[in-house]
């Protein structure tokens, strides 16, 4: 930690502007992985049509099973990149510094690069000039 405290202070100030850049850029590309389920759900809507037209009754439904796995990957990721770029502009503002912290955590599921964003948020997060920040804009929790 640096003697300085306005020193200090830019370098948390910047830390925490390079961590919502992150967590906006995650967030994109988790939308961009979101797509997946949308083809797995199409792909699952097709063989179930398909299957009805071809006057076929399988043992186990697959393009039922497809559709709905497509449909709940899609709706998991939309909801973890709004989650995203939420903590991204809690970052910014420099609230909820509890918020961050659970989002973080999540990411650290995200192998590799999820979680080394979710790390290094925690590292900045647990610092004390940066728990300061948070309390003097609006409180660590609210």
């Amino acid at each position: 930690m640096n003697e300085n405290p306005e020193i200090q202070t830019a370098i948390d100030e910047e830390h925490l502007r390079l961590l919502a850049i992150g967590y906006k850029i995650s967030a994109g590309i988790t939308i961009l992985y979101s797509l997946i389920g949308l083809l797995y759900m199409f792909m699952g809507i097709f063989a179930s049509i398909m299957t009805k037209h071809s006057g076929q009754t399988p043992d186990f439904p697959i393009g039922w099973f497809f559709g709905i796995f497509g449909f709940s990957f899609f709706v998991i990721s939309i909801v973890f990149a709004l989650l995203q770029f939420s903590a991204a502009k809690r970052l910014e503002q420099r609230r909820s510094k509890t918020f961050c912290t659970v989002i973080a955590a999540l990411n650290c599921i995200g192998i590799p690069y999820h979680t080394i964003l979710g790390v290094f948020t925690l590292v900045v997060l647990t610092r004390k000039s940066i728990v300061k920040l948070f309390e003097t804009n609006g409180g660590a929790i609210g």
